[in-house]
C-alpha cells in the first residue's frame, strides 16, 4: 500500500473521530439542558445520541411548554 494511501486512511479515521467527539459533546450539552428541565441526564443523552441533538432541543421546548402551563392550572384550582 502506498504511503499516501495510509495517510488518507489515517486522516479519514481522525476526521471521523473528531466528528463523533463533537456529536457526543453536543449531545451532552443538550442532555444537560434537558436535566435542568426535569428529564434525567442519561435519558436525555440517550435521546440525543439515538436520534439527534435537535430532537433533544425539541424535547426541552416541549418540557418547558408543559411546565409553563402547570402553574396556570394550579392557580385556577386554588382560586
Amino acid at each position: 500500500m502506498p504511503s499516501h494511501l495510509h495517510f488518507a486512511v489515517f486522516a479519514s479515521y481522525l476526521l471521523l473521530g473528531i466528528v463523533l467527539l463533537l456529536w457526543v459533546m453536543l449531545c451532552a450539552v443538550t442532555a444537560e439542558r434537558l436535566e435542568k428541565e426535569g428529564l434525567p441526564f442519561r435519558t436525555g443523552f440517550l435521546l440525543c445520541a439515538m436520534f439527534t441533538p435537535l430532537a433533544g432541543v425539541i424535547a426541552a421546548r416541549v418540557l418547558v411548554a408543559q411546565r409553563a402551563s402547570r402553574p396556570l392550572a394550579a392557580r385556577s384550582l386554588q382560586s
